[in-house]
């Protein structure tokens, strides 16, 4: 649980990574087999993975903790574990894969808002990634009127982003660039790497509307946040640990295999 609290506390080093990788090596070799610490283990490991930006190992370990998931029959497991691989496959521009798991995260929808917002979401951005922006532009009006409900008002960061790149697309710029600034107003983490995407989209819709002041500040701030997360280098430091892990592992199924000769 160690891990886990730390990835929760926005702790995405090997302070994080090893208490989980530790303990994923432990579940494994009990008997009788604690499947949903393994699932635990396995997920928060792809989810630092994730946050380091080694997306491979990342989409790994999602799709071990899914196997995990359906020998326990959870639901919410399933749903959490194929709505990143979802993610990881649309943001690699996988989008025969996404859709075949967008379809497959529909069979898992538990009747509670909180997941209607976030499968609304996945289906949206989807739509959006493929031209379908009409489509994806009432969805976003769907999920803001539940955010709204819910008291969700200053989590509306998302929905202005997605809003303001279907609007961008359909040429309707003044729209697009009113939601674009709405966006980058709504930043409250100014360290979250996501930022640097947020900013671009607004000085690239600035940009075409001669809004030159807009675009400048804009794009300078894309630059800076950019430069701030490379900077931390935390994917390599993370992925070294991962190598060492994996070198170790193999070296002991040698020994093991070499004592049984």
């Amino acid at each position: 649980y160690q891990g886990i609290v730390r990835y929760r506390m926005q702790i995405t080093d090997s302070t994080a990574y090893l208490p989980l990788k530790n303990a994923a090596s432990i579940f494994a070799t009990i008997v009788p087999a604690d499947l949903r610490n393994q699932y635990l283990c396995l997920y928060y490991v792809g989810k630092i993975h994730e946050k380091n930006r080694n997306y491979l190992l990342s989409k790994n370990y999602f799709r071990k903790s899914v196997e995990v998931a359906k020998l326990i029959q959870d639901t919410a497991y399933l749903y959490s574990g194929y709505s990143d691989i979802f993610w990881m496959n649309l943001n690699q521009s996988n989008m025969d894969e996404a859709k075949k798991y967008l379809d497959t995260i529909s069979k898992f929808l538990l009747p509670y808002d909180e997941y209607q917002i976030s499968f609304r979401n996945m289906q949206s951005v989807y739509f959006e990634r493929t031209g379908q922006c009409e489509k994806s532009l009432y969805l976003e009006r769907q999920i803001m009127q539940l955010k709204s409900k819910h008291g969700y008002e200053n989590g509306l960061l998302v929905n202005y982003y997605n809003i303001a790149k279907s609007y961008n697309k359909l040429n309707q710029l003044d729209s697009a660039i009113r939601y674009a600034l709405l966006c980058i107003q709504s930043i409250r983490d100014t360290s979250n790497f996501v930022n640097h995407y947020y900013y671009l989209n607004t000085a690239e819709i600035a940009e075409q509307l001669n809004m030159w002041e807009h675009s400048s500040t804009a794009y300078k701030r894309a630059y800076e946040t950019l430069k701030n997360n490379i900077d931390k280098d935390l994917n390599t430091k993370v992925l070294e640990i991962e190598n060492k892990y994996n070198l170790a592992e193999a070296e002991n199924r040698s020994e093991e295999h070499t004592s049984e000769l």
